[in-house]
């Protein structure tokens, strides 16, 4: 399997930085929060409140035949959720079939942010995460970090294009939610990371409200 990822813009994150560090509130207030918006901004290759729009998000889950029957309740519940079975028998194979789920899943959807996540704990479960992760990445959409199996698939990932790292909003399960059902967990990032955005493009900085500080 063979895919670009490109560099992302390391300027966008210096520029997104600085406005949070000139935001109306004491510098670095908002933790690791930041470091989600400037790796989205980095990803995005912009930093302007107004040009950072996050309305699309998806969940794309994978899962082993074995795990057929787990599957079915989950689609029968969630109805939103994207599910799906992985007949690869193969890690490579896997892997392939992970990144064209994606790249149709983020084409038809134009996401801009997705996360990737498996069902059980499979081996080729985890190689589809790890491919569909890739292509994400080589579409330059962001990621979103979802825990331990995040770390499993990125670390394959990783091995093949070490790039898709800095697509990966969250790493390290900065947020440390204590939900075990994936797709819950990843909402609720989710509502984390618009709040981080929010705001990133809604509060002001002291030179917007008019603020002289003191050299």
């Amino acid at each position: 399997m063979h895919i670009y990822i490109k560099p992302v813009d390391v300027a966008a994150a210096a520029a997104a930085q600085e406005r949070l560090d000139n935001l109306i509130k004491p510098k670095n207030a908002l933790g690791k929060l930041e470091d989600m918006v400037k790796t989205y901004a980095a990803v995005q290759g912009l930093s302007k409140p107004e040009e950072l729009p996050c309305d699309k998000k998806g969940i794309i889950l994978f899962a082993a035949p074995e795990s057929i029957d787990a599957v079915g309740l989950l689609i029968e519940q969630h109805k939103e959720l994207n599910i799906n079975v992985v007949l690869a028998e193969t890690p490579l194979a896997a892997m392939e079939e992970g990144a064209m789920l994606a790249q149709e899943f983020v084409s038809n959807n134009e996401y801009d942010l997705v996360c990737f996540d498996v069902v059980d704990k499979n081996e080729l479960s985890l190689q589809a995460a790890a491919g569909a992760m890739l292509q994400a990445a080589a579409m330059n959409v962001a990621i979103m970090h979802n825990g331990v199996t995040t770390d499993k698939a990125l670390k394959i990932a990783g091995e093949r294009e070490k790039e898709v790292g800095n697509y990966v909003i969250g790493k390290g399960d900065v947020l440390q939610l204590p939900v075990d059902k994936v797709w819950l967990k990843a909402k609720m990032n989710f509502s984390i990371f618009d709040a981080a955005l929010k705001c990133y493009k809604e509060m002001e900085t002291f030179q917007e409200a008019g603020v002289n500080l003191p050299l």
